[in-house]
Formats: C-alpha cells, sequence, structure tokens
C-alpha cells in the first residue's frame, strides 16, 4: 500500500485528478491490505474530493466494515447509499451486510435483513447466515436457514455441511458438559 499510495500522490503531483476507479482501487487496496479504518478514511476523502461513489465503492466499503467489526459504520453506509447518493444496494449488498451482522453476533437482525430484502434472496446470502450460525452457536437458526436454503437450491451441499458442522459443535459442547 506504501508504493500504491506514492502512485498515488505522484499522478495527483502530476496533475493527474484521481476519478472512482482511483480511489476505489485505494479503497479496495486498504480494506485488502487489513486497515479498513484507512480504507474508509479514503473514501471520506474521495467525498471531499468531490467524486461520488458508485456500488461497486458501496462493495468495497461494506466488506472491509465486515471484516473489521465495523459494524455502526456499514449501517450507516447501507443507509447512505440509498438516501444520500441515490445507488440502490444489490443482493451482494445485502449479503454483505447479513455477513456484517453475523460476524458482530446480531443473527436475529441479519435474518431480518434476509427476509427484508428488495430481491428474493439468493442461497449464497443464506449461506452466510448460516455460516455466522456456525459460529455463533445458534442450532435453531441454522436450521431455519438450512430450510430456507434447500427451498431455493436442494441439492445445496454447502448448507448440509454447515448444518452438520453446527450440529457436530453441539454435539462437542454436550459431551463437554457432561463430564
Amino acid at each position: 500500500m506504501q508504493k500504491a499510495m506514492e502512485t498515488f500522490h505522484e499522478m495527483v503531483d502530476a496533475g493527474v485528478k484521481p476519478n472512482i476507479l482511483t480511489y476505489t482501487t485505494l479503497v479496495k487496496g486498504w480494506a485488502s491490505a487489513s486497515f479498513p479504518e484507512k480504507a474508509v478514511l479514503c473514501f471520506e476523502q474521495m467525498k471531499a474530493d468531490g467524486i461520488m461513489p458508485d456500488l461497486v465503492t458501496f462493495l468495497v466499503l461494506l466488506t472491509a466494515c465486515s471484516h473489521a467489526g465495523l459494524v455502526k459504520e456499514g449501517q450507516i453506509m447501507f443507509t447512505d447509499m440509498h438516501f444520500l447518493y441515490n445507488l440502490f444496494p444489490g443482493s451482494e449488498h445485502y449479503t454483505c451486510m447479513v455477513d456484517m451482522l453475523g460476524r458482530a453476533g446480531r443473527l436475529e437482525e441479519g435474518s431480518c435483513m434476509v427476509d427484508e430484502m428488495a430481491y428474493r434472496p439468493m442461497a449464497e446470502t443464506w449461506l452466510v447466515l448460516l455460516g455466522s450460525c456456525r459460529i455463533n452457536g445458534n442450532l435453531k437458526l441454522a436450521e431455519h436457514v438450512s430450510e430456507c436454503i434447500w427451498k431455493l437450491d436442494p441439492k445445496n451441499t454447502s448448507a448440509f455441511l454447515l448444518l452438520e458442522n453446527v450440529y457436530s459443535t453441539f454435539a462437542e459442547a454436550e459431551m463437554r458438559d457432561m463430564g
């Protein structure tokens, strides 16, 4: 990222004005390098420079917030997409939000978000929630989510494997508790 920032500053010093692609690439770079706070700062600088974000920019930001546990920031960005920038979140944006909420242990909110999506949820969106059920040990919701996945894709082996992992986790916990 140091070299990327040097290149960015050299470009600006040479009189080349940054654009949406330049900034989104920097945001993605910071997020990929595990510096989500810097990704958000870069986004703020992009807006200060008068460059309007697009759906890709928001997808990158939501992913960064999800991986960093920046739930409040991610929720604000998700809302701002529509109300400030007149951009309508796609199913991939909703999936990022469900992932963000699930990673934070807010499974019920994630489930409500899937139920309230503007689109018919994809199996991938439900799978993200199922993975969060496994991590957070929510067997009841995991069973419900699995059923939703199988209604969309009856042959989805990922759902079978994740649900099996949830059952295994519960069985191991019960054995530990017994003795």
